[in-house]
């Protein structure tokens, strides 16, 4: 038997999907400002990375770089690419009212920054980290937390470490990403708790005093904007000597930045 809710939705996948659609365009309304930079910043991140993949430049310098030092990065070039399509992925979900599911992307490709930033600084800890795949490959039941901790090489040794040298606070802002969407918690069910069809049209709990739908769009798009300027910023400050000859991405980049300041609080 299926049940139908009071508008005669069934709550089967295609009717899922058909709500989803259905919301892309009032929800961008609520983020437009946030969206219009974000679409600039991946096209841009997009463009970065067929850049430092081109056979001419700058691929001819990473590959006369020794092995190990090619590895690493190549590991960190992979990394920032994982970010993007996390970002692509979060914005999505952003646009169909999903807060917790894109809150728990956005961690990703915060994390996936963390240690892309890690290794452009030490890429001596690469090769360490990239064994593990050897191991996950054998075992992929193994707790990869331990084996990242017992390498120093946990998301949490990495921010920290990343923190000594900017002073940024990078583990407030991954606190608030695992709290609003990455594990269960008061916060990410206050998303869910709404009517029928909450768990994907997520409108914000009554028991949340003082925020609405629109408060929390807003928060999860200025945490998009923030790792996805963290994304396109990072092989350009790393490895300037690639950049050197491309002038019209720097410019871009100068003219990102200047925007995101208008717009992050």
């Amino acid at each position: 038997m299926n049940m139908l809710d009071e508008d005669g939705m069934r709550g089967n996948l295609d009717s899922w999907f058909r709500m989803q659609d259905k919301v892309i365009a009032s929800n961008r309304t609520e983020f437009e400002t946030e969206y219009t930079w974000l679409d600039k910043a991946i096209e841009l991140l997009w463009d970065i990375q067929i850049f430092v993949n081109d056979k001419n430049q700058p691929l001819r310098q990473r590959r006369a770089q020794s092995l190990d030092t090619q590895r690493a990065t190549n590991v960190v070039v992979n990394l920032v690419n994982d970010a993007m399509g996390s970002l692509i992925s979060a914005t999505r979900l952003l646009l169909f009212g999903a807060h917790p599911d894109a809150f728990a992307l956005v961690r990703s490709a915060f994390e996936a920054c963390c240690y892309a930033e890690y290794f452009a600084r030490h890429p001596d800890t690469v090769k360490s980290y990239m064994e593990l795949e050897d191991l996950l490959s054998t075992d992929p039941t193994i707790s990869l937390g331990t084996k990242l901790r017992e390498r120093k090489l946990s998301i949490g040794h990495v921010r920290k470490e990343l923190e000594t040298h900017d002073r940024e606070d990078r583990s407030a802002f991954y606190a608030l990403l695992c709290n609003f969407g990455a594990h269960p918690s008061p916060k990410r069910v206050g998303l869910r708790l709404s009517s029928p069809g909450g768990a994907v049209l997520a409108a914000v709990s009554a028991s949340t005093p003082g925020w609405s739908r629109a408060d929390w769009t807003h928060d999860c798009a200025i945490s998009l904007i923030a790792v996805a300027k963290y994304a396109v910023e990072l092989l350009p400050e790393h490895y300037p000597e690639w950049f050197a000859s491309e002038h019209s991405l720097g410019e871009r980049l100068k003219s990102l930045a200047h925007q995101y300041r208008a717009i992050k609080p």
